[in-house]
């Protein structure tokens, strides 16, 4: 898998996937299934995930997943409120004093 994301960087993972019975064979009940992901960038982004479900009769179904992702992003939130009065003060000095707002 490869992967080209602004926020995320540029790099690949694999998946991993097994289907199996644990059920009695005389159900004829879905398959249960364990999959396992991983993917890491460039910028030091990574995500991993294992995920499944298990189907051990009729009546009981179990789904689970525990995952780990860190994303790295030149986007820094807590600099977000002081850019956006930059923003503003320079939009203001451009109209010649005068607020501009959106309709």
């Amino acid at each position: 898998m490869v992967t080209v994301n602004p926020n995320f960087g540029n790099g690949g993972g694999a998946t991993a996937m097994a289907l199996f019975d644990i059920g009695p064979k005389e159900d004829n009940l879905q398959s249960s299934s364990i999959g396992v992901t991983g993917l890491y960038s460039d910028r030091g982004s990574h995500a991993a995930v294992i995920a499944a479900t298990l189907l051990p009769d009729r009546d009981w179904r179990f789904k689970t997943a525990i995952a780990n992702v860190g994303v790295k992003s030149e986007l820094n939130i807590d600099q977000l409120p002081e850019q956006a009065v930059l923003y503003n003060k320079s939009k203001r000095s451009d109209a010649g004093g005068a607020i501009q707002g959106n309709r």
